[in-house]
């Protein structure tokens, strides 16, 4: 044969072999055996397991680590408004007072007397912090009621009829300096007209032997120790004097009429120290007078 012809089919040949080798999973360039490179695919298979057709001694070209994907473009959509805290309010304060009782008349903070025509509400405001004592007094015919109430309104105190023939008596401790409201009016929606006194209380003294009395009075008692303590009134005669005491906030302490003999009354009750004790002498006779005692037991 010919060398030319024999040259013609070597190069047939090898054109034939290099075609097949492009339609490989992998090229191999140079020697067959010696593996240059292979696709990520078809070193392991989904289940994790080795190629079989590549030798253990094969290396692979290091692969960069996929870089984490870039967070998708802010839109306006996709801002949140930040989160701002709710406005502060200012505490609300309670209204004022005026607005439930107009204010028309103002006592002196001393007390005094005032002549009341009607309903009429007054504001008072205590020099000193001290017991009180509202009373009603040349009401004619009428039959006034008082009421007190603090700066917010609120009901401290309620009297018909305390002092007698259908006058009214309030007592109360109160706050130097703080407001307080009076309000007079008439049972029933009646009218007519009365005097209301507003006074600081008098202070019976520890181990009194002889306070007078005049007419229905009410008194402050302040023990100075916790004991029995003895009210004895001395006055005999028609005046038939009664003792009612009263603890300020807690209510009936003790009462007696008659108890000391011929018509004078005789009261023991324990007390104690720091507390604040209401005394009143009252009379069966509207004009009568006696004299009071105060002693520890």
């Amino acid at each position: 044969m010919p060398i030319v012809a024999v040259m013609i089919i070597l190069a047939l040949a090898l054109g034939a072999l290099w075609r097949f080798t492009e339609i490989l999973p992998w090229s191999y360039h140079g020697d067959i055996g010696q593996s240059l490179s292979a696709p990520q695919s078809s070193r392991d298979n989904d289940l994790g397991e080795d190629n079989d057709n590549v030798r253990e001694d094969d290396e692979y070209p290091s692969q960069a680590p996929p870089s984490p994907e870039s967070p998708p473009p802010e839109t306006e959509a996709s801002i949140l408004p930040e989160e701002t805290a709710p406005p502060e309010t200012a505490p609300v304060e309670n209204e004022p007072v005026d607005a439930a009782f107009p204010l028309l008349f103002e006592l002196p903070g001393y007390g005094g007397e005032v002549r009341v025509n009607d309903m009429t509400e007054y504001e008072f405001i205590p020099a000193y912090s001290w017991v009180w004592v509202f009373t009603t007094s040349d009401n004619g015919r009428s039959d006034p009621v008082l009421s007190l109430y603090d700066r917010n309104g609120y009901e401290i105190d309620y009297d018909d009829d305390g002092a007698g023939d259908y006058n009214a008596r309030l007592v109360a401790f109160l706050d130097a300096g703080e407001t307080y409201y009076i309000s007079a009016e008439f049972y029933s929606g009646e009218t007519g007209s009365y005097t209301l006194t507003v006074a600081p209380l008098s202070e019976i003294p520890e181990n009194s032997r002889d306070t007078q009395v005049n007419g229905d009075s009410v008194y402050v008692f302040l023990p100075n120790q916790s004991g029995t303590w003895e009210f004895r009134t001395s006055s005999g005669g028609d005046n038939d004097p009664a003792i009612f005491v009263q603890d300020i906030y807690r209510g009936f302490v003790g009462y007696d009429d008659d108890g000391a003999g011929n018509y004078d009354s005789l009261l023991a009750v324990e007390l104690d120290e720091g507390e604040i004790y209401i005394v009143y002498v009252s009379f069966y006779n509207e004009n009568g007078s006696t004299s009071l005692t105060v002693t520890m037991q």
